[in-house]
C-alpha cells in the first residue's frame, strides 16, 4: 500500500497544474512519448508499454520486462500477484494476446484474445478480460474468464456494443461500463452496470450472462474509457468524448456511492483546456487505519493516478491526485504578547462557512468522527474554548483577528477550523495549529 506522502519520489519531476476539483492537489511526472498501459507498482516503480516493449521504470533506470516481435497497441497492464503482471495488447499482425509477465524472470504468452481491451483480477488465479473477439463489426463485446495457470478461456458474458472497461469491488462484484457501437457515439448513452459476484461465479463453466442479467447503477454518461474504485466505494471513470459541435470532454468523473441508494456524479479532473486526455486510471490505497479516505479536504491518504496522453503529439504524463487538507496559521508566530493576532485558514472551500475554535491546551491526537449526511469522516480535536463563525472567500481563505490582553504566564493554546462547502454537502477540518499567549 502507498501513502500519498511517499508518492512524491514517484513524481519527482512535478509540474504545477490546477485542473482538479477543489479540495484536492495534483502533481505530474513526464513519461516517454507514446507510453501506454501504465501501472504503478510502488512509490517509484512504474510500468508502461512503448509499442514494442513493456518497461519497468524506477525514475532513474529502465528494465525491459517483455519485448514483442512487432509493433502493437497496449491494452492493459494489471497486477495479478505480488511479483507478476498480466499484459494485454492488440498487434498489427493480428496475433492479439495476453502475456504473463514476472517482475523477475521470463514472460510467457498466456492466451490469444482478439481485440482485448481491459482486464481486472477477479479471484486468485482468475482474471476477467473485456474483448471484442468477434471483430469490430460484431454486435457484442465479450467478457472472458482467463485461467492464469493454463491460459484456458471461458466466455462468461456477452454485452452489446463496443468494448467497455471493467472494475471489481471489495465483494468481488463486477462492474462494466457499456460503450456504443455507433461512431461517433451519441451523448449520454453509457450505462454503468453490475453483475453480482454470485452471477459471475455461476457463469464460470457453462452459461453466459447478458446485460439483461445486470443491475443498472447509473445511466447517462457520455463515455467511460477506464474504471477504478477508490477506498470508500466510489467509482472513478476516465472520459474522452467528442461532441457534435466539436467540443471535447476530457475528464475524470466520480460516481459516489455507486453501489448505494443515492449515486452521485461529480467531476474530479477536467483537462478540457489542455491537449491531454485521460487514458488510464489507477487508485493507490493507503493504510486505512489512519481513517482518511479519498475525499476533498481530507488528511493524507490514497491517491488517484491518471495517465494522460496528447494523442496528436504522443506526449504522455502521469498525474497523482490526492486530498489537500486546509492549513491554519497564527500571526504573529510562536509566543504572542499583548495585542491583536490573526488566525487564518487557507485552502478551504471557496465561499464555504465554518467555525474557528480556539482554546487552552496542547495539541492532541485527532478523533475520526462519522457525521450523518456526509460521505467523508471528520478529523477533529475536541477542545473547550471559543467558537467563532467564519466565512471563506472565493479563494478558500477565512480568518479572524483576536486580542490578547496579556498574561502573567505563558499559556499554550490550540486552534482548529471546522467547515462545510457552499453546497453544504462536503464536511472538513483544517489541520490543528498551536501557539502560546503571554
Amino acid at each position: 500500500m502507498l501513502r500519498t506522502a511517499i508518492l512524491v519520489p514517484l513524481l519527482a519531476s512535478a509540474l504545477a497544474a490546477q485542473p482538479q476539483a477543489t479540495g484536492y492537489r495534483s502533481q505530474l511526472r513526464a513519461l516517454p512519448d507514446g507510453a501506454s498501459s501504465m501501472l504503478a507498482l510502488d512509490r517509484r516503480d512504474v510500468v508502461y508499454f512503448t509499442g514494442t516493449r513493456l518497461v519497468l521504470d524506477d525514475g532513474s533506470a529502465t528494465r525491459d520486462l517483455l519485448t514483442l516481435d512487432g509493433a502493437a497497441f497496449g491494452s492493459f497492464t494489471i497486477r495479478v500477484d505480488t511479483d507478476t503482471l498480466l499484459f494485454g495488447a492488440t498487434t498489427l499482425n493480428g496475433t492479439d494476446g495476453v502475456w504473463l509477465v514476472p517482475l523477475r524472470g521470463a514472460a510467457r504468452r498466456l492466451a490469444s484474445i482478439p481485440l482485448n481491451y481491459d482486464a481486472v483480477a477477479w479471484r486468485p488465479g482468475l482474471v476477467l478480460v473485456s474483448a471484442k473477439t468477434g471483430g469490430f463489426g460484431a454486435a457484442d463485446n465479450d467478457i472472458i474468464a482467463v485461467d492464469l495457470q493454463s491460459g484456458a478461456l471461458d466466455p462468461i458474458a456477452a454485452v452489446s456494443g463496443a468494448s467497455g472497461p471493467l472494475a471489481v469491488d471489495a465483494e468481488h462484484n463486477l462492474y462494466y461500463a457499456t460503450s456504443s457501437a455507433a461512431f461517433p457515439a451519441p451523448p449520454g448513452e453509457v450505462d454503468v452496470v453490475r453483475f453480482s459476484a454470485a452471477q459471475v461465479a455461476s457463469a464460470i463453466g457453462p452459461g453466459e450472462l447478458t446485460l439483461a442479467d445486470a443491475c443498472v447503477l447509473h445511466s447517462g454518461l457520455d463515455a467511460a474509457g477506464r474504471l477504478a474504485f477508490d477506498d470508500d466505494g466510489d467509482l472513478l471513470a476516465a472520459v474522452l468524448f467528442f461532441f457534435a459541435d466539436g467540443s471535447v470532454a476530457r475528464e475524470v468523473v466520480e460516481l459516489s456511492d455507486i453501489g448505494g441508494a443515492r449515486p452521485r456524479l461529480g467531476r474530479l479532473l477536467d483537462l478540457g483546456t489542455t491537449p491531454f486526455a485521460p487514458e488510464h486510471v489507477q487508485f493507490v490505497a493507503a493504510d486505512r487505519s489512519a481513517g482518511a479516505v479519498f475525499e476533498p479536504f481530507q488528511p493524507d491518504g490514497g491517491a488517484l493516478l491518471v495517465q494522460e496522453t496528447d494523442y496528436l503529439s504522443g506526449a504522455t504524463r502521469l498525474r497523482a491526485i490526492a486530498a489537500a487538507r486546509p492549513a491554519t496559521t497564527v500571526v504573529p508566530e510562536g509566543v504572542i504578547g499583548r495585542g491583536p493576532f490573526t488566525i487564518a485558514t487557507s485552502g478551504g472551500p471557496p465561499l464555504g462557512a465554518g467555525l474557528l475554535v480556539v482554546g487552552p491546551g496542547h495539541l492532541r491526537r485527532e478523533r475520526v468522527l462519522t457525521i450523518a449526511g456526509f460521505e467523508q469522516p471528520l478529523f477533529w480535536m475536541p477542545m473547550l474554548g471559543l467558537a467563532l463563525p467564519v466565512a471563506f472567500d472565493g479563494s478558500g481563505r477565512a480568518e479572524r483577528t483576536l486580542f490578547n490582553p496579556g498574561l502573567p504566564f505563558p499559556l499554550p493554546m490550540r486552534t482548529q477550523t471546522l467547515f462545510v462547502d457552499q453546497a453544504g454537502s462536503t464536511l472538513g477540518s483544517a489541520a490543528p495549529a498551536a501557539f502560546i499567549l503571554r
